[in-house]
């Protein structure tokens, strides 16, 4: 008796999980344009969704600062996707200069109702090109010109009391 209660509950929990895996659909394959996407620049987001009787596709975007712990309340955008041959396209602005992420969530209204996928998925932003085609803080104008040359002065004081310890030897 115990023996067939254990393997109706196992039958039963075995069920219940093919069961849940079959009705959930895969999460949607997202592609963002550029990648990855630069401070206040237009960014393309594009879905490829295996859900049926897809009604209309929404997508959440906001900006936010990892270093302030912050995202931007004014630069929540809720924007409707259209279908283009099978996939689900949209650009979004982004507005804020000292943002170093975005984080997205894209909702789907099928004939059984909304299904929210990816939620807040984030996406870090690369560093804005300066007028010379490097990134602020990268290339050889960082932002802090003459500090390059402490480090030069400092070489040349050790050299020089290194060969003199040496010569008055």
């Amino acid at each position: 008796m115990r023996r067939t209660i254990k393997i109706i509950f196992f039958m039963m929990l075995v069920t219940s999980l093919f069961v849940a895996n079959s009705v959930n659909a895969a999460d949607p394959t997202i592609t963002v344009d550029p990648d990855p996407p630069v401070a206040e620049s237009t960014v393309t987001f594009t879905a490829e969704l295996d859900d049926e009787g897809i009604i209309d596709v929404w997508l959440k975007v906001q900006e936010c600062n990892a270093n302030t712990g912050i995202c931007f309340p004014d630069s929540l955008q809720n924007i409707s996707m259209s279908e283009q041959d099978g996939k689900y396209i949209v650009s979004a602005t982004l507005g804020h200069d000292d943002a170093t992420y975005i984080q997205y969530t894209i909702n789907v209204e099928t004939s059984t109702g909304w299904i929210e996928y990816l939620k807040d998925t984030k996406i870090n932003l690369s560093e804005k090109p300066n007028g010379n085609g490097t990134t602020n803080g990268g290339g050889d104008d960082n932002g802090t010109p003459g500090f390059e040359i402490i480090t030069l002065l400092f070489a040349v004081l050790v050299g020089v009391s290194l060969y003199k310890r040496k010569r008055s030897r």
